[in-house]
């Protein structure tokens, strides 16, 4: 049996037509969402009057009732907002999908992700800017999220259609590129040496000796991003953890005042850092910044 997780990757990869992705400003397709559908007429939704370069869509029954909704998701530059729309163009739901400070863009699917006999909005991070899964239910609630999905995913949905329904759906598709300063920074971090590297502009900036998790909570290798920046949090018994930059679920880059073992695995898989070090690297990473994970 095909797993949740792989159905899922699944469905953002192939389930619907993919576009070429034009900058907005060169594209010939509307400027707003366009839905058509047989035998009615055109009805044009005004998305981006908040939303700056596209859109995603996905087309499904949410309701259990036979009449497929539509499911938008913010192209980048905007908030991660998730708009759920009745065919009429108007608003049964939005909601942010991530964190309101990553404004990378948020890619949607549907399908029903629980085998509960309805569909689920199923919700990824841009490429390139960490690839953490979200389900969510008709109504916005979450459902479950899991990170990663696989580096090679990296096509964009911009049309959805509904077999047999005579619906469909279409928006210009987002431009999801990363030009602006935070791609010109790079946070790496070799597990063998057991050392963090930041680049800026391909010259580093800072290295130094980390602590990354034990052989029986591993740091995962793979490519993520800073998705949130924390000055000081609680960890279990542990409090005031600083400088803490948040990678990928419940895993931070951060200082740890209670050891000195850098150099070594220590940790339950997130990366020790000493505190002069992590606040240095805090101060100048920003949301976005692209972090590398690698085995040697």
């Amino acid at each position: 049996m095909i797993s949740m997780k792989l159905r899922i990757f699944a469905v953002l990869c192939f389930g619907f037509v993919f576009f070429v992705r034009p900058a907005l400003a060169n594209t010939t397709l509307p400027q707003n969402l366009t839905v058509a559908k047989t035998g009615a007429k055109t009805i044009i939704v005004p998305i981006f009057d908040k939303w700056t370069d596209g859109a995603t869509i996905a087309a499904g029954d949410l309701g259990g009732d036979g009449v497929p909704e539509i499911i938008v998701g913010a192209g980048p530059g905007s908030l991660p907002e998730i708009d759920v729309l009745r065919q009429d163009g108007s608003l049964i739901v939005k909601f942010n999908a991530f964190d309101k400070t990553i404004t990378k863009g948020v890619i949607v699917g549907v399908m029903d992700a629980n085998n509960d006999g309805k569909n689920e909005i199923v919700a990824a991070l841009g490429p390139g800017f960490g690839k953490f899964v979200r389900v969510f239910d008709g109504s916005g609630k979450l459902l479950d999220d899991w990170f990663p999905i696989p580096e090679s995913f990296n096509s964009i949905l911009s049309a959805a259609t509904i077999d047999g329904s005579g619906l469909a759906v279409s928006a210009p598709a987002p431009l999801f590129t990363n030009q602006d300063s935070i791609g010109k920074k790079e946070i790496i971090v070799n597990l063998a040496k057991q050392r963090l590297y930041a680049y800026e502009n391909g010259k580093l900036f800072t290295t130094h000796l980390v602590s990354t998790g034990k052989k029986s909570m591993p740091t995962i290798p793979g490519l993520y991003s800073v998705l949130k920046k924390i000055p000081s949090k609680t960890m279990g018994r542990l409090t005031n953890i600083k400088w803490d930059l948040l990678i990928y679920p419940a895993h931070y880059i951060h200082a740890a005042y209670w050891h000195n073992d850098f150099g070594k695995q220590r940790s339950e898989g997130c990366i020790n850092e000493r505190e002069a070090d992590a606040k240095k690297l805090y101060d100048w990473a920003q949301i976005g910044t692209t972090v590398k994970i690698v085995a040697s």
